[in-house]
């Protein structure tokens, strides 16, 4: 019994302290410190000036107390009242949009350098949001800056509810429903730097092994399938027609803009079956038709450039994506006379 118990102790002490070790390295390099390590493993307030706040409708949005966001929770200046001769273009969307130096910079540029009157390009998209949350976002905070014009950036995860959400300590993590998996760890474990950590990496190197191996990937996939779904684009149709109507009753136009996917480039998936792989362009089409709403599908733009390195990660884009994008919805701009054409000097 007491070798037994030698044994275990031998065992299970080096253990725990290996553990303990782990634990605090891996704290240690997220935080950037030895001093700030320590600290996290103590409840504390979160930190006033943190990116992300909770918001009792979106369920988070951008921290206002902190220096690059505004009062209205989007990362822009203060914004006053609009001048008389002032237009106003807001693009709201999510991640894809959020890059400081992204397609939404390049158009704000490209107005300032080739317009008659004065542009104000406001980037309002904020990442992990899904159209649900762009719309209460809009509705409730976005058309009192009297835009004249609001593009909706959709991403192919835009059809959930909620995408993302801050967890107790303020972290911001992928919702059950888009994980496609709910935690079934204890609270103490589960906030474990650590453990996360390997989550995390399990998740990603098991959800990268499925997608290898199907030709169309969003079949498995909690966060992207849902856009392939019939069931779930009522919702996304009734979110837009809500959008649309609150935009013309505040006299602002709205166009929808649609980010393919990355995989929906691959030559297979569109030789087997190019329909099903544009299904949720096709989808958007249709929804855009009957509110009447202008819609522009960047597939065939992308498809068209391939050869560049259109994607940092098959979502999110390189400059040479934002470059394309800014190009096609100048172009959308014009064609779709979505802006006075007396404000511009040209195409």
């Amino acid at each position: 019994m007491k070798r037994a118990a030698f044994w275990l102790i031998a065992f299970v002490v080096p253990s725990v302290l290996l553990v303990c070790a782990a634990e605090f390295v891996v704290r240690w390099r997220a935080t950037g410190g030895p001093v700030a390590a320590l600290a996290s493993f103590q409840p504390r307030d979160r930190d006033p000036a943190t990116w992300l706040t909770e918001d009792s409708d979106l369920g988070y949005k951008l921290n206002p107390a902190h220096e690059s966001v505004s009062s209205l929770g989007i990362r822009h200046r203060e914004l006053g009242p609009k001048g008389r001769d002032d237009w106003r273009v807001i693009v709201v969307g999510d991640s894809v949009a959020w890059d400081r130096d992204g397609f939404v910079s390049h158009i704000r540029d490209r107005l300032d350098a080739d317009a008659r009157r004065r542009f104000e390009v406001i980037n309002a998209a904020i990442p992990g949001y899904t159209t649900h949350q762009e719309r209460i976002l809009l509705e409730r905070d976005l058309l009192s800056l009297r835009p004249n014009l609001v593009l909706l950036q959709y991403c192919m995860n835009d059809n959930h509810r909620f995408l993302h959400q801050l967890d107790e300590s303020g972290h911001w993590i992928m919702t059950p429903e888009a994980r496609g998996v709910a935690s079934w760890l204890p609270g103490w474990v589960a906030e474990s730097y650590l453990v996360k950590r390997i989550r995390w990496r399990l998740l990603a190197r098991s959800r990268a092994e499925r997608e290898s191996r199907d030709v169309f990937p969003w079949r498995k996939s909690p966060e992207f399938g849902n856009a392939w779904r019939d069931e779930t684009w009522p919702a996304q149709e009734k979110l837009i027609r809500a959008m649309r109507d609150a935009t013309a009753h505040s006299g602002s136009r709205l166009a929808i803009i649609a980010v393919p996917y990355g995989p929906q480039l691959e030559d297979q998936a569109l030789a087997l079956d190019a329909a099903y792989t544009l299904k949720p362009q096709q989808k958007l089409a249709e929804v855009a038709n009957r509110l009447g709403l202008p819609f522009l599908d960047l597939h065939p733009a992308f498809l068209g450039s391939r050869d560049e390195p259109l994607f940092r990660d098959r979502i999110h884009l390189t400059d040479a994506g934002h470059r394309l994008v800014a190009d096609e919805i100048m172009a959308f701009i014009v064609r779709e006379n979505l802006l006075d054409p007396s404000a511009l000097s040209g195409p």
